[in-house]
């Protein structure tokens, strides 16, 4: 009898595990955000103090404090707020189910930099594999612009980074299921004064981009 029951309760465990994966999986789905908004925003220069401070309460709001304010060059950089996993479906910040299984697996986090600039004033093509360099993406002129003084009308962009982090001589498992890592140090590391942690960018989040702006753009419509 002891024996059947051990049975019943492995046979109990092998139907539940497949539905928790799966009901995992469908509540990762239903947590990934919308991929709708504008790719720029378009701000009339007498609004500008409005909508800078509109930028920084949007990025608030997503939990990314502003720690640079530039009213004068146009730029807002904020602080990085960690990205939420399938078992985090309230932070909906991913824009598909692999975004989300990405940010899983990995720990990352995201942070956002705005950027103001005159509405006549050519902005340079990026494209969604191009390297993050910390280049002005918005295509700011060599000479420096007081928006503060600018009459003409403007354009807003928002850039998302996503950053990973990293140990030094952390290797990722080969087997995919495993949701593990191993730590090697080499010749001489024991002595080593170098960070054993960092943080890298490894893409930009378009999807998020737009998200935001939204906010911005709907914050700016509603009056706040």
């Amino acid at each position: 009898m002891i024996r059947s029951r051990r049975r019943t309760g492995w046979s109990l465990l092998h139907a539940w595990v497949p539905a928790g994966l799966a009901a995992i999986w469908v509540v990762g789905l239903g947590g990934c955000a919308s991929n709708s908004g504008p790719e720029v925003v378009m701000v009339d220069g007498s609004r500008y103090a409005e909508a800078f401070d509109a930028a920084v309460e949007a990025a608030r709001r997503e939990g990314m404090p502003a720690t640079l304010r530039d009213r004068r060059s146009g730029v807002i950089e904020t602080d990085a707020r960690p990205s939420g996993s399938i078992f985090e479906p309230w932070k909906a910040d991913a824009a598909s189910s692999t975004q989300a299984w990405e940010q899983t697996l990995h720990f990352e986090r995201r942070r956002v930099r705005f950027e103001f600039a005159p509405a006549d004033q050519p902005p340079v093509a990026l494209t969604p594999d191009q390297p993050l360099t910390g280049a002005d993406p918005s295509g700011a002129a060599d000479a420096p612009i007081d928006l503060t003084t600018h009459a003409g009308p403007l354009r807003l962009v928002a850039i998302v980074t996503i950053e990973r982090h990293y140990r030094t001589g952390d290797r990722r498992s080969t087997w995919s299921r495993r949701i593990s890592s191993q730590f090697t140090y080499g010749p001489g590391d024991a002595d080593a004064t170098r960070p054993n942690a960092f943080w890298t960018p490894v893409a930009r989040d378009e999807a998020y981009e737009r998200r935001i702006l939204a906010t911005v753009e709907k914050m700016l419509g509603s009056g706040g």
